[in-house]
């Protein structure tokens, strides 16, 4: 069977189910090129794209979308330049779109705008409880919650919403313990949702994580009771949309490059991926409802920095405390990405 991102599609297709799997087939067979992000307190900080390829495990969504606020003028893109009455997709009003924006379709008919979401909240008593539980799923511990569709910024009237994949990532700092002390170093664990999905309104949206050792419940309740621990919930929305480009064009003008000019008014097919941090941000369990939910009295476990000696070089590795099979490693290095075609060129540009 193919490899279906397990994230929900939204925005189109409501009344075709087999056109929506045909949609996340499509892009789980491309070759992508991924761009992790990290973001934190509102603020985005992209990372150096690596090369095109094409996946070879489970899809996530990073897999799949472009960061809108890295530019790279220069790289090649699979898809051609399109004039905006060629396009298939909505066109985006500038090449690092936002959610409050509003997208058009090719002949400027249609408007579309992308949504984003806040938890669930219920009424325990005299507070509000963000609506988390944890649920058996064939005898797994699952936690469970529940986000609810607001309205995009750029909502209006003859407005709909942009169809979108959807992800739902979960994000807090974990202390690190170097030699058996900690020095105040912490990294930023991001724990995806594997399962996303919609409700016959597609407005509300139930994410899952299955808790597959007792110490992976306790950390991340710990995360969600710990103000040090900065918890928050990042949805993640990919959207297929045309963005305008430059397009270079001979004017027969002499000189090695003085005959090259750029004519505006094109477009290139991009997958993007806006991420969105869900309010409130913190989200802080109260300690009753972490008690509900089968939490502890500690805080956040530490990773565990191991040192191994390799050919009279230090190496570090990292040990989850949630799952202690699990290590994590920084690469040795970084190499400049090359073209895949002709004599394989260098990417970068001056």
């Amino acid at each position: 069977m193919p490899n279906v991102p397990a994230f929900a599609v939204k925005g189109a297709f409501a009344a075709a189910p087999a056109a929506r799997v045909a949609f996340a087939e499509e892009f789980a067979a491309q070759p992508v090129t991924r761009v992790p992000v990290a973001r934190a307190a509102g603020a985005m900080a992209p990372a150096v794209p690596t090369h095109d390829r094409v996946i070879q495990r489970p899809v996530r969504v990073d897999d799949l979308f472009f960061d809108p606020r890295l530019s790279m003028p220069s790289m090649p893109m699979p898809n051609p330049l399109l004039q905006r009455s060629e396009l298939t997709v909505p066109a985006a009003p500038t090449a690092t779109p936002a959610d409050t924006d509003v997208f058009e379709s090719g002949d400027g008919s249609k408007h579309y705008v992308l949504p984003r979401y806040a938890l669930a909240f219920d009424k325990i008593g005299p507070v509000e409880e963000p609506r988390i539980r944890i649920e058996d799923r064939n005898g797994t511990p699952t936690l469970v919650l529940i986000l609810n569709e607001t309205p995009s910024p750029a909502a209006g009237d003859g407005t709909s919403e942009l169809l979108h994949f959807l992800a739902v990532t979960l994000r807090y700092l974990v202390p690190v313990l170097s030699d058996g002390a900690s020095h105040g170093e912490v990294v930023v664990q991001d724990i995806p949702f594997p399962t996303v999905l919609l409700d016959a309104t597609e407005t509300v949206v139930t994410a899952e994580l299955p808790l597959t050792t007792p110490g992976q419940r306790q950390q991340i309740l710990a995360a969600l009771s710990s103000l040090e621990a900065g918890a928050t919930l990042v949805v993640g929305r990919g959207i297929t949309v045309g963005v305008p480009t430059d397009k270079p064009t001979d004017d027969g003008a002499p000189g090695m490059h003085s005959h090259l000019r750029l004519a505006p008014g094109y477009y290139r097919e991009r997958k993007l991926l806006l991420k969105w941090i869900v309010p409130p941000a913190p989200l802080i369990l109260s300690e009753a409802q972490r008690n509900r939910l089968g939490g502890g009295s500690g805080g956040v476990q530490p990773l565990i920095r191991h040192r191994v000696a390799f050919r009279g070089t230090n190496y570090s590795y990292w040990q989850d405390p949630a799952r202690p099979e699990h290590f994590y490693f920084l690469p040795d290095r970084f190499l400049l990405a090359r073209a895949p075609e002709g004599n394989r060129r260098p990417l970068l540009h001056i």
